[in-house]
């Protein structure tokens, strides 16, 4: 759903919010990474 938000931003000649809806998306990716990181290393040392 977010993709064709972002092509239609483009095809309307709105670049800029559709970097912005990319970067929101850029993120909302790397924290779910990060916490699921946090998950795996608290998960390991209970072993």
């Amino acid at each position: 759903m977010a993709a064709v938000h972002i092509f239609a931003q483009v095809e309307s000649d709105n670049p800029a919010g559709a970097a912005a809806v990319a970067t929101v998306l850029l993120v909302i990716a790397l924290v779910v990474l990060v916490g699921l990181d946090l998950v795996q290393r608290r998960a390991a040392r209970r072993g």
